[in-house]
């Protein structure tokens, strides 16, 4: 089967995030927000995701040029870093709520980024009976990410 943005094919396919992405900083004590020109000076690119900053600044209305700067090989890794204070990333909208909601990051108005690739959860549709610890993590997990598309708990 295959999945895009914002469909569900079969039942055994569960798209887990919005398909959305955000910029996050390290917070700020005092000052002016921080803008996109700025932060791209201090880009954190996660590996495979580095053209996100030229997409977020398109999307922005900036020319933003980034060269250089450090990597990350997940969001996780590159919201840790952001929250040491070693830049800025560009990583999905809800992988950042938790670090947002506990001041570790913050994130400015207006700088996210709708687009194509979301994290889904994907079970094989040929299991008769799934192991129940995997029935356990899917529960998990889908406790964890809201609906995508409403933030609403969704039905497990």
């Amino acid at each position: 089967n295959t999945v895009t943005s914002g469909s569900q094919v079969d039942p055994d396919v569960v798209q887990l995030t919005e398909a959305k992405s955000i910029l996050v900083c390290p917070p700020q004590t005092a000052g002016d927000p921080p803008t996109l020109p700025q932060e791209a000076r201090r880009a954190i690119h996660v590996i495979g995701y580095e053209s996100l900053w030229a997409s977020l600044g398109r999307a922005c209305g900036f020319e933003v040029e980034v060269t250089g700067g450090l990597a990350a090989d997940s969001s996780l890794v590159a919201l840790e870093m952001v929250a040491s204070g070693l830049g800025s990333a560009i990583v999905a909208t809800d992988l950042a709520r938790g670090h947002i909601a506990t001041g570790r990051v913050q994130a400015p108005k207006d700088m996210e980024l709708a687009h194509a690739s979301a994290h889904y959860l994907v079970r094989p549709a040929r299991q008769e009976r799934p192991d129940p610890g995997v029935l356990a993590l899917r529960s998990w997990l889908l406790e964890q990410y809201p609906h995508p598309a409403s933030g609403a708990p969704r039905a497990t």
